[in-house]
C-alpha cells in the first residue's frame, strides 16, 4: 500500500512538472537589464542582524 502510495506520489511530481514546462522562446527576443534595487544588500543585512538576534534573546 505504501510502495503505491509513493508511485502514485512520484507520478504526480513528474507530471506536474510537465505541466509546468514553458514553450521556447524567440531567438528574436532583446533582453531588458534587471532594474538595479539600491541599498538591498544592507536591508537583507539589517534583516539577518535582527533575526539573529530575536533568536538569541529566546534562548536565554
Amino acid at each position: 500500500m505504501k510502495l503505491q502510495r509513493n508511485i502514485i506520489c512520484f507520478a504526480a511530481i513528474l507530471f506536474s512538472a510537465t505541466l509546468s514546462a514553458q514553450p521556447p522562446f524567440d531567438e528574436g527576443v532583446d533582453d531588458v537589464p534587471a532594474a538595479a534595487i539600491p541599498g538591498i544588500a544592507l536591508v537583507i543585512a539589517v534583516g539577518l542582524a535582527f533575526g539573529f538576534k530575536a533568536v538569541r534573546t529566546n534562548k536565554d
